[in-house]
């Protein structure tokens, strides 16, 4: 994960400027192409006989990426992972 970031944060140094050439467009459809492929239904369905919580974590994700922003998404499902780790501790 580390060099990942560090590959990535190399490449927005470096390319910049050719990244900021990219249309918004393209990038929307790379958010939904990505959050699609995030979800199957199979799996999910799978998650949700198995784990119902974390299939809940699973869809809030996905649909929070789907209709507000990728960051916000990851955020949200960051969120809902550590209050649902809490009430299983606290249990």
């Amino acid at each position: 994960s580390i060099l990942h970031a560090f590959a990535i944060l190399g490449a927005v140094l470096l390319l910049g400027p050719m990244i900021g050439r990219i249309p918004i467009a393209a990038l929307a459809g790379l958010l939904l192409s990505v959050a699609f492929r995030m979800l199957r239904p199979s799996k999910l369905l799978q998650l949700w006989g198995a784990a119902r919580a974390d299939a809940l974590i699973y869809a809030t994700t996905f649909f929070v990426i789907v209709f507000v922003d990728l960051l916000e998404g990851v955020q949200w499902g960051v969120f809902a992972a550590l209050a649902m780790a809490a009430i299983r501790f606290g249990r």
